[in-house]
């Protein structure tokens, strides 16, 4: 008879093991309307929350059966160490994990927008550097500490801009700028959506940078899982579409 202690550790790794035979089973023979695989998907962007319903959307049809959820929390907790033990299958994110074998596919090239409410006073004055140096900011808090690694970001940290607040979601600054006089950054991949739903406006100045190329990260463990291929092409499909419309 099973002890308790065996009940308990069966049940944690039954789900895991019924997983490992499903991709042992599909590397010889992958048919995505058949395949039963569960996925987990880190997306700090803040599209992500669009990303996934689309993409369960699709996958409704085109793969009934394999399930997709998400964390798309901005400020992820331990985002690497997930994506190396397995807990995460995939990351889409701007931040290159380190120190392990990962594997990378650009997903679209985003950029970083200073956005103020409809009818701020700034909104009436010629766009300069000036305007963003007098301003006050909502911004989110930093994931990174140092020098940001991403050129184009590291050249808005560099502006020293005046932060009188900082949030933990960017969703966040949409809703503080809307509703107050802080200036807030935010996606220009999201630029519309801050346009026709919040009523923000873009104050069409910016440090002359690059853009910020949005990633999909994976562990190269999975680069030759088909289910794992499979996904990360139909999200591909998806995050082209939704930043092409906006």
């Amino acid at each position: 008879m099973p002890t308790p202690a065996a009940d308990a550790i069966h049940s944690k790794l039954r789900d895991a093991l019924g997983s490992v035979r499903e991709a042992v089973t599909e590397v010889r023979g992958f048919n995505a309307r058949t395949s039963a695989r569960n996925f987990f998907l880190g997306i700090p962007h803040p599209l992500g929350p669009m990303i996934v319903l689309r993409l369960q959307e699709r996958l409704a049809s085109a793969a009934p059966n394999i399930s997709v959820a998400a964390s798309t929390r901005s400020r992820p907790i331990d985002l690497e160490r997930a994506l190396r033990e397995g807990r995460i299958d995939a990351v889409i994110d701007w931040v290159d994990p380190q120190d392990e074998p990962f594997k990378s596919a650009l997903l679209f090239e985003d950029a970083l927008i200073a956005v103020a409410r409809e009818g701020h006073p700034a909104l009436r004055k010629p766009a300069s550097m000036q305007v963003l140096r007098d301003g006050r900011f909502v911004t989110m808090r930093p994931r990174v500490e140092r020098e940001h690694p991403v050129p184009a970001l590291r050249e808005w940290q560099r502006m020293n801009l005046d932060v009188a607040l900082e949030v933990s979601e960017i969703l966040e600054v949409f809703m503080v700028v809307s509703q107050s006089d802080l200036f807030g950054l935010v996606p220009q991949s999201m630029e519309m959506l801050a346009r026709h739903t919040l009523g923000l406006r873009s104050l069409g100045v910016s440090p002359k940078v690059s853009t910020v190329p949005i990633k999909l990260f994976w562990h190269a463990s999975r680069d030759t899982d088909p289910a794992h291929a499979f996904l990360r092409k139909e999200i591909g499909t998806i995050a082209a579409k939704i930043v092409k419309r906006g």
